[in-house]
C-alpha cells in the first residue's frame, strides 16, 4: 500500500466518526445506538452489553456464601438427568478438595452428552442453600481439559 491508500483508510475511519455512516447502520440504527449511549465509533468499540458480567476469581467450595455470584474449579462427581420432571433437571455433583457442591440446570437434557463424571469443570454463577447443600443454578461453565500438568481450557 501506498501512502495515499493509507490516508484513505485513515480518514475513512475515525473513531470520532458518528455511528451513523458505518456501512449498515445508517440513520435509523444510529437513533437506536444513540438511546444505548453510543454516538461514535469509538463508544461503539467501548460498549459492553449490559449483561456483560466478569466472572470472579474462582474460590474453593468451603469458601462459598449463599446469594453471592461465586466461580470455582471442580471435579464432576456423579450426574443426573431428571426428565421426569417438567422442566427436564440435569444435575451434577461435583467437589474440590474443600467439599461438595450441587448444581443443576432446568431444561438441561443437551447437558447430559456434554458433561461427563471425572472431568473438571469451571463454573461460574449465583450460589444458594437448598436443602441445606450448597448448590448453583444455571451457571455458566467451561471443561477444563487436563494435559499433563497444564490446564488446557476448553468446552
Amino acid at each position: 500500500m501506498n501512502t495515499t491508500q493509507d490516508e484513505k483508510i485513515q480518514d475513512r475511519f475515525k473513531l470520532s466518526m458518528p455511528v451513523q455512516f458505518l456501512k449498515g447502520v445508517g440513520p435509523a440504527k444510529a437513533k437506536i445506538f444513540d438511546k444505548l449511549g453510543i454516538e461514535t465509533i469509538a463508544d461503539l468499540l467501548e460498549y459492553f452489553p449490559r449483561n456483560w458480567v466478569f466472572a470472579p476469581q474462582p474460590i474453593k467450595i468451603k469458601q462459598i456464601k449463599p446469594d453471592r455470584d461465586v466461580t470455582i474449579i471442580a471435579l464432576i462427581e456423579a450426574t443426573d438427568l431428571m426428565n421426569f420432571r417438567k422442566p427436564a433437571i440435569f444435575e451434577a455433583m461435583v467437589a474440590d478438595d474443600t467439599g461438595l457442591c450441587r448444581i443443576i440446570w432446568f431444561h438441561g437434557s443437551y447437558l447430559q452428552k456434554q458433561l461427563n463424571v471425572g472431568e473438571v469443570i469451571m463454573l461460574s454463577g449465583k450460589a444458594s442453600l437448598y436443602k441445606h447443600q450448597l448448590q448453583l443454578t444455571n451457571p455458566k461453565f467451561m471443561i477444563i481439559k487436563l494435559s499433563g500438568h497444564f490446564l488446557i481450557r476448553g468446552k
